[in-house]
């Protein structure tokens, strides 16, 4: 219960977290966010829509902006980084298992794509990470 307590103390440039941790984060924040009022929910909910389709947008290599993107990243978004204790994060990746698309899909439209990698133990650690761009799947 002390991850996210650990991530605000040392906003880590770098996260790699198996996909049950990142199960884990969604899972609070889904039991955090009803106990907000319904305008909250209503506006999380539209960013999360428009950051999900911002998100794809860079996945595919368009870079489409699209509108009310910018006024959700500085209202929602950054707020939720800085919240996980991500805020300064530039790389969060999850490897050593398979990871849902739901939980991918729910960090994109926060704005946090979460890179897959794929390595193993016996043959130095890691073999391949999406730096600039990201799959899901």
């Amino acid at each position: 219960g002390s991850l996210v307590n650990t991530l605000r103390e040392a906003r880590p440039t770098g996260f790699l977290g198996v996909p049950r941790v990142w199960e884990k984060m969604q899972e609070g924040m889904k039991a955090v966010s009803p106990k907000g009022s319904l305008l909250r929910k209503r506006v999380a909910d539209w960013a999360k829509a428009v950051g999900l389709q911002y998100s794809y947008s860079v996945m595919n290599g368009e870079n489409v902006v699209p509108w009310g993107f910018m006024l959700y990243n500085n209202l929602v978004f950054k707020k939720v980084r800085a919240a996980l204790g991500l805020d300064r994060c530039r790389m969060c990746c999850t490897g050593a298992a398979p990871i849902t698309k739901e939980t991918l899909e729910y960090f994109m439209s926060l704005n946090i794509p979460v890179k897959e990698l794929y390595g193993m133990s016996e043959s130095s650690g890691p073999h391949t990470v999406s730096i600039d761009e990201y799959r899901i799947g």
